[in-house]
């Protein structure tokens, strides 16, 4: 095919040419050559053609019903990716709806659309933090905090579940969990000035000054700029001395 496509190119740029001008009355023998080699070479493709027809005919019910199987298989599959997908923007669509009462109907049905978001099957861990953060938000921290807990169980290096559980642990006041976590993210996140700072700022409130100190170091030697430069004064203000 690809020779048959190439002699079949020459032929109309010949063809093409011979529209403006022949020169040599001797070029004239090429559009018949040309002209012969793409009938010849068609008519053995067409021949291969008919044979690969009467083949694919003689074993045509075999072929069938395995690409129907493939075929329906994987459109099932993906109607039921499609269904469950659906249905968790369906349940985050309306979990970002807010609760006017702080009644116990009020509350059950924000924690009830919360719920669905979270336990969804085939859920987008982003939709499970978002729900898990409002549920804290919202004071309902247990059931929250077990939703950003399990993303991180799930998966450890998921930094937006590690920052969530810093900042609930530093909301309640517990720093030595707090100070675990941020921990986790400069392993995973060593150029993240900003966990740096809140870091010092952990240590310093548990008394450990020297700690403090290497944070307070880490944030300056490299968060300059116009990004880094309000961290690193921060960090000056707060972590120096």
């Amino acid at each position: 095919r690809i020779i048959l496509g190439g002699i079949f190119c020459s032929w109309i740029s010949y063809q093409a040419q011979s529209f403006v001008s022949i020169d040599n009355l001797g070029l004239a023998i090429w559009g018949w050559v040309l002209g012969g080699a793409v009938i010849g070479l068609s008519a053995k493709t067409s021949s291969d053609a008919i044979n690969e027809r009467e083949q694919y005919k003689t074993s045509i019910n075999q072929i069938d019903l395995k690409r129907v199987g493939i075929s329906g298989t994987a459109t099932l599959l993906c109607l039921v990716v499609v269904v469950f997908q659906y249905r968790v923007e369906n349940y985050t669509f309306k979990a970002s709806g807010t609760v006017e009462g702080r009644d116990q109907a009020s509350i059950k049905l924000y924690r009830d659309t919360q719920l669905k978001v979270i336990q969804a099957p085939l859920v987008d861990p982003t939709y499970v933090l978002r729900a898990g953060s409002n549920l804290v938000q919202f004071g309902l921290s247990q059931d929250g905090y077990s939703a950003i807990l399990d993303v991180h169980n799930r998966d450890p290096r998921n930094m937006d579940a590690l920052v969530n559980l810093a900042i609930y642990h530093e909301f309640k006041g517990e720093l030595k969990q707090a100070v675990h976590f941020r921990e986790k993210i400069a392993i995973l996140d060593p150029w993240n000035a900003p966990n740096y700072l809140q870091l010092g700022r952990n240590y310093k409130n548990l008394e450990d000054f020297e700690l403090s100190r290497k944070m307070f170091e880490k944030v300056i030697s490299f968060a300059t700029g116009d990004n880094g430069g309000p961290i690193s004064k921060q960090a000056i203000k707060e972590l120096q001395g």
